[in-house]
């Protein structure tokens, strides 16, 4: 959660002590937060708090904000009313659509209000290309006359100027003001000089009509236009709602359909859902044509389709998404399923029992991705409510007699004897060597089960990017660097499509890469003290925040800078940057009280601030045009230092004097921000580069800084992105199924085969998690129902050697992961098969 405040005009030292500080005494008293971040800065502060799990947001902000209004008396006078504001969390699942007519037209009232009602829609956002805007432009050369008002003073007079009742000093009385119907009316204003002199602002400011384009609005490829975002909870909401929009837009002929960050896995799913049909033809002419089984075929097309529904209804309900991996996963259910004949589960409760502890508690510490539920959802549909359904259709068509076909017909016998051939007993020094073989390989593959690996399939056409920056850095340093970033990518052309969208303390990046490009190119990017990472994280590369502590801020500052060129120095450091803005040179008046008084005035008048260099400088909204409009005061500040020492005094007698007897000026640094962590005042670097040596640099930077006060607190990484997991613990759950003292050898190969085909995707594919969760099941799922039958090697029937063979000659974009699943599928076959039989030769030697 963000609280961020306003108080026009002040230094940052001047928001430290005065609001910062009040700040962090009130908070102390709010529980449901783990660590405090403030920024106090020129004319506002912002206070980050990391939420508690559980802690609900509305409630905390009612908390804060009673409390905030209970201590006003801590806070100073003119402050404005803080502002609470929420990160947006992971917006990823994200569908894009334009404005394409080119002539003026209001807002598409009808489209959105469809679009919210539907389920799934976390957020719908329209963005106009442009934004009319008022603005109050201040001429600068004014305000240094001796009888101008200061920048604060016009400020407060025209966000005062609409309260509901006013008071006219001139008439000692009060009334009711209008709104403006004009824009011009604005500079009729009058500004209260010192709380003396009244001055229109039509004589020190002008007021101008323009169209600003939005600075955080969505960009294609670094142009933006009017449109609207959809985000959703999930891909699987937002492949609902792909459909849905097309039916809706329609009816909306100007609106097109852009962009969506799930374009890759609805492509997948056309495809996977285009290979079922295939398969539902093939057996209905193979076995209901050709071998009269129609009726046995028809029951198990309707009863995999009532199995769907009630399987993706479940889903929907615990709110589990189905990823690609469960989309492959029950096609090649689909292709088994009609084979096996339920009738015993070669499985005991208690190999149930243990192998669902083990799971829950690798769930319970992380040591699992949460996807794999899905995954063990639709393991346990078909193991179990499968079966029941097609026994409901059978009783209801009153067919009697085998429930399956048969795989034997659709082996393929060639390929069955070379995989599963068995060698008389007698012995064989090949079969000796085999087994070392297959023993030395497991060894070697082993260390691939501690590897981190990401539960995220890396889909080849679009990449997911994110350029995360500290929560203190302001809104405008997170623009200029993000489009500095963008405007990178483009001019290497390192991209076929960018799309790029804005959060709190983040931009992403949707992109389709160019032949050729890979994630290394990214590396070099000016991303500043922001850090740029897909979310399938680069190996090496690391960049990593150091944070130091001073109760001086400016001793503080020194230091750090001081230590920068010893950090840029060290070995495999690719750059550093500053994480604050380095003080820059100001100028302190003292005025003779003496002197002021024989004058009769109380304040040196001359000293005025001249801009104001806040977040949001809107002063008013407006009706104009039918639209609800910003009015924004601004001032081009390009007055020197020397200027303000030769201002004009005005003394009590209207006369003005140059002189600069009456006050005395020095020079002194102005820190552009001061950070606390936890109520501690910090600065902080960004170091990046590859494997650098952190021990060793810690120590130097401790030696540097032996003898101040300065000191090196903490080093922490920037957000990692995905969380990684290791596949160990995946086959620990795995292990109470497979293992039974009476088919030892079958434990054995399993285990071969499934640590060495870890290394094969390591070595010839890219790594995921859940890729690997379902491929094990499905020869689970074989084995506990048919472990006793002939024919093991189910995975070389035509059916599964075709969908290989399909996937890989079949051109469509981002079809890799299904063949790189069937491939990975038959490996695992036939590792398991050629195992198990040189542990059976061996035994029998």
């Amino acid at each position: 959660m963000i609280i961020s405040q306003n108080w026009p005009g002040k230094t940052t030292s001047q928001m430290e002590e005065s609001l910062t500080k009040p700040w962090e005494m009130v908070l102390k008293s709010v529980s449901g937060y783990l660590e405090l971040k403030s920024v106090s800065e020129f004319g506002s502060i912002s206070m980050h708090l990391k939420l508690s799990e559980g802690v609900q947001k509305e409630d905390l902000i009612r908390t804060i904000r009673n409390l905030y209004i209970l201590n006003q008396t801590l806070f100073p006078k003119g402050v404005l009313f803080p502002r609470f504001m929420f990160d947006s969390g992971n917006d990823s699942n994200m569908i894009l659509l334009r404005r394409i007519s080119k002539n003026t037209m209001p807002p598409p009232a009808g489209l959105l209000r469809k679009i919210q009602n539907l389920t799934g829609v976390k957020k719908v956002s329209y963005q106009p290309e442009s934004e009319t805007e008022i603005q109050i432009n201040v001429e600068h050369n004014r305000l240094l006359n001796g009888v101008s008002p200061s920048m604060v003073e016009i400020y407060d007079s025209l966000r005062h100027h609409l309260d509901s009742v006013s008071y006219d000093p001139s008439q000692k009385q009060y009334f009711v003001k209008e709104y403006p119907i004009d824009p011009i009316e604005w500079e009729k204003v009058l500004i209260l000089i010192q709380g003396k002199t009244l001055l229109t602002l039509g004589k020190i400011a002008t007021t101008s009509i323009t169209n600003v384009y939005g600075k955080n609005h969505t960009r294609i490829n670094g142009s933006s236009f009017e449109s609207i975002v959809i985000v959703t909870n999930n891909p699987f909401q937002l492949i609902q709602l792909s459909f849905l929009l097309d039916s809706f837009l329609s009816e909306f002929p100007d609106w097109q359909f852009v962009f969506s960050s799930q374009e890759d896995f609805l492509e997948n799913i056309k495809i996977i859902f285009y290979l079922y049909l295939v398969i539902e033809v093939f057996y209905f002419i193979y076995f209901g044509i050709l071998k009269k089984q129609w009726s046995l075929s028809i029951i198990h097309t309707l009863t995999f389709i009532l199995f769907l529904v009630c399987l993706f209804f479940s889903l929907t309900c615990l709110d589990l998404t189905i990823g690609i991996s469960g989309f492959v996963f029950l096609l090649l259910l689909k292709v088994q399923l009609p084979f096996i004949s339920f009738r015993r589960m070669i499985v005991h409760k208690k190999q149930l029992y243990f192998a669902s502890s083990i799971l829950c508690l690798a769930l319970y510490f992380h040591l699992v991705p949460i996807s794999i539920l899905n995954l063990v959802l639709i393991f346990l549909f078909a193991l179990v409510f499968y079966p029941i359904l097609l026994h409901l259709f059978f009783i209801f068509w009153q067919i009697k007699g085998k429930q399956s076909f048969s795989l034997f017909e659709l082996q393929i016998q060639k390929l069955n004897e070379l995989v599963s051939k068995r060698e008389p007993p007698r012995f064989n020094t090949v079969d000796i060597i085999s087994f070392s073989f297959f023993f030395l390989f497991f060894l070697y593959s082993l260390p691939v089960l501690f590897d981190p690996v990401s539960s995220i399939p890396h889909l080849e056409n679009i990449q997911l990017a994110r350029l995360e920056f500290p929560s203190y850095v302001a809104e405008s340093e997170r623009n200029r660097i993000t489009k500095q970033v963008e405007q990178s990518i483009l001019q290497n052309k390192l991209t076929n499509l960018l799309v790029v969208t804005h959060k709190n303390t983040r931009s992403d990046f949707y992109m389709k890469w160019k032949e050729g490009i890979h994630s290394l190119h990214f590396m070099n990017l000016p991303s500043e003290m922001g850090y740029f990472h897909f979310l399938e994280e680069m190996e090496g590369f690391e960049s990593t925040i150091l944070r130091f502590s001073n109760p001086d801020p400016k001793s503080l500052e020194t230091s750090v800078l001081k230590i920068i060129p010893w950090v840029q120095v060290q070995k495999k450091v690719t750059e550093v940057v500053l994480g604050f803005q380095p003080s820059v040179e100001g100028i302190e008046f003292n005025s003779n009280a003496y002197h002021l008084t024989k004058m009769g005035i109380g304040l040196d008048p001359s000293i005025r601030e001249t801009n104001l260099l806040l977040q949001s400088n809107i002063v008013s909204k407006m009706l104009y045009g039918g639209k609800l409009v910003d009015v924004k005061l601004s001032a081009n500040h390009t007055i020197s230092t020397e200027n303000f020492r030769k201002q004009p005094i005005v003394v009590g007698n209207g006369k003005i004097h140059y002189t600069e007897s009456l006050r005395h000026y020095s020079t002194q640094q102005n820190l552009g921000k001061i950070y606390h962590k936890n109520s501690e005042t910090s600065l902080e670097i960004f170091v990046k580069g590859v494997d650098i040596d952190w021990l060793a640099m810690e120590e130097g930077i401790r030696r540097l800084l032996a003898n101040d006060k300065t000191q090196l607190v903490e080093r922490t990484k920037t957000n990692p992105g995905t969380i990684k997991y290791q596949f160990i613990f995946l086959l620990l759950c795995l292990m109470p199924l497979i293992f039974r003292k009476k088919y030892w050898i079958e434990f054995l190969s399993f285990m071969f085969a499934f640590v060495i085909l870890c290394k094969w995707q390591t070595q010839f594919f890219t790594r995921n998690y859940d890729q690997l969760c379902f491929i094990p099941f499905l020869f689970l799922f074989f084995r506990m129902n048919s472990f006793d039958k002939g024919i093991s090697s189910f995975y070389l029937s035509l059916p599964y050697v075709g969908l290989l063979f399909g996937s890989y000659f079949y051109p469509w974009k981002s079809g890799v992961y299904l063949f790189q699943s069937l491939f990975l599928f038959h490996v695992f076959g036939i590792l398991n098969d050629k195992c198990k039989n040189s542990l059976k030769n061996f035994r029998t030697r």
